[in-house]
């Protein structure tokens, strides 16, 4: 029950925190673009996604590993970040065709960004978990 509950907080911190830095690195990667009536979408990809990874390594790092585990901990971040923030920007138009002139104010009425925002989180966070158990499977 033990390894449960751990991987169980884990997720929670780690999408939670994801989340809070994929939005971060969204509006970095806004404020950053050059100024224009079109924002190039690979600076917003990359702002979310690095985002992104960068909260899921603070959620499944584990201080006491060695340094093989951390990379390998860091590449799969990177890559499910970044990957999860692309597949959301692709997904985002088809699930809210409207995009940012929908009315209404809930979670189903979400600008298309959004998705990429949380794709992006849920992609770093699940390579991660899946490396993190693992080894928990392996090693206890």
């Amino acid at each position: 029950m033990g390894p449960v509950i751990a991987v169980s907080l884990r997720t929670a911190f780690g999408l939670l925190v994801a989340m809070f830095l994929a939005f971060l690195g969204f509006f970095a990667g806004w404020f950053s673009s050059p100024p224009g009536p079109d924002l190039p979408a690979s600076m917003l990809i990359s702002g979310a996604g690095l985002g992104a990874a960068v909260g899921g390594l603070i959620g499944w790092f584990k201080p006491e590993s060695s340094r093989s585990v951390k990379w390998i901990n860091l590449i799969l971040v990177l890559i499910g970040g970044l990957a999860g923030a692309w597949v959301g920007w692709q997904l985002g138009p088809i699930i809210y065709p409207e995009g940012l002139y929908r009315p209404g104010g809930s979670i189903y009425n979400a600008p298309p960004f959004y998705v990429s925002i949380l794709s992006a989180s849920v992609g770093a966070n699940v390579l991660a978990m899946m490396f993190y158990s693992f080894r928990l499977w392996r090693f206890r």
